[in-house]
């Protein structure tokens, strides 16, 4: 199973839940916290109108097993209680894609810091986990199915990660270097300075609530595709240059020319 033990600590730092919630929350500009309130659907087009069969099988697909969100509703009960609560879901969702926004109980979310490797020295090294209502996730998949049925083919096709057509990485165009030519490949990482962090995992401590306007929330069923929208428009412009994602992992590939 390739099991590798942890020996992490348990960190007792009672500040760094709030800390991490900053550090999550860099990219976040104090202009972009007021609420946005964008026109009403109507006024540009038909919104989109779910049907009862689409909310009642989405929640009797719901995996009990996975862990609550922060409104406490577990999954057992919304996949048991399917038939007798979908009308009322159906009435909340379409609401929300009519006056095009997700009441507050929805899109709130537990991050979960999860170390990504086993000696953790700064704060880049937790990856934050959104836990969201269960109820969301059954929202989000209907949507995304609306989103994957419209979405031109091979619209991201460098992208191998979060790809909505499901891509082949085997199938990228290369162009083997001629004579006279290198080929060159640049990783980019986000290349912002780390701070510095105690190891290990935090305990029962927890952050202060933050209110964030940008990103997309790891965990999240949309977040992948939204991420593949938001980044669709990244590519290279000369013909001799790539640019391959993996999901926010980016290379520039291109060929340099000798004399």
């Amino acid at each position: 199973m390739d099991y590798k033990r942890s020996d992490q600590l348990v960190s007792h730092d009672s500040t760094l839940p709030d800390t991490l919630n900053t550090f999550y929350a860099r990219f976040d500009t104090p202009g972009s916290r007021e609420s946005v309130h964008l026109p009403r659907l109507e006024e540009l087009h038909q919104p989109l109108v779910l049907q009862l069969h689409q909310v009642s099988s989405s929640m009797k697909r719901i995996n009990i097993k996975k862990a609550e969100g922060p409104d406490k509703v577990s999954g057992r009960t919304l996949k048991l209680c399917a038939d007798q609560l979908a009308g009322v879901f159906l009435d909340i969702f379409n609401l929300s894609l009519q006056l095009a926004t997700v009441p507050v109980s929805l899109k709130t979310s537990i991050i979960v810091p999860v170390p990504k490797k086993s000696a953790v020295t700064c704060l880049n090294d937790y990856r934050p986990v959104a836990l969201t209502p269960v109820i969301m996730k059954c929202f989000e998949r209907i949507i995304l199915k609306h989103i994957k049925d419209i979405i031109p083919a091979g619209l991201d096709q460098y992208q191998y990660s979060f790809s909505l057509q499901h891509s082949d990485p085997g199938q990228a165009d290369t162009e083997a270097p001629q004579p006279g030519t290198a080929l060159i490949a640049v990783p980019l990482d986000q290349g912002l300075p780390h701070q510095q962090a105690s190891g290990g995992e935090n305990g029962d401590n927890t952050s202060s609530t933050l209110v964030l306007s940008t990103g997309t929330p790891q965990g999240c069923v949309l977040s992948p595709a939204l991420f593949t929208l938001f980044t669709s428009d990244c590519s290279a412009i000369h013909s001799t240059n790539t640019i391959l994602k993996f999901a926010d992992d980016t290379t520039i590939v291109g060929l340099i020319f000798g004399q």
